[in-house]
């Protein structure tokens, strides 16, 4: 696997972990809507605490010199924000 260093010099992820592989490929029908709701729930939980972690971090300011502890909240927010996006269009009905 190769690897690309970013303008801050971290791995780019884009690169590190390969390309990103969307697959519309399950019917509503093949999805539980309990374990769909289920994993609503948990995100709007994830997305509270990571509320409540960001502000704390910014708060702190920069107290580990070595990881950049808002931004790498923030990147966990827009994962978050993905995982809903999927949530919301597997609640959606298929045409």
């Amino acid at each position: 696997m190769t690897t690309s260093i970013d303008a801050d010099g971290r791995p780019d992820p884009r690169v590190a972990f390969g390309p990103i592989v969307w697959c519309d490929d399950a019917r509503m029908s093949d999805v539980d809507p309990g374990e769909l709701e289920r994993l609503g729930s948990a995100l709007r939980l994830a997305e509270s605490a990571l509320e409540e972690a960001l502000e704390a971090a910014e708060n702190l300011g920069n107290f580990d010199h070595r990881f950049d502890v808002p931004r790498a909240i923030a990147g966990a927010q827009r994962l978050v924000q993905n995982a809903n996006e999927a949530v919301d269009g597997a609640r959606k009905p298929t045409g």
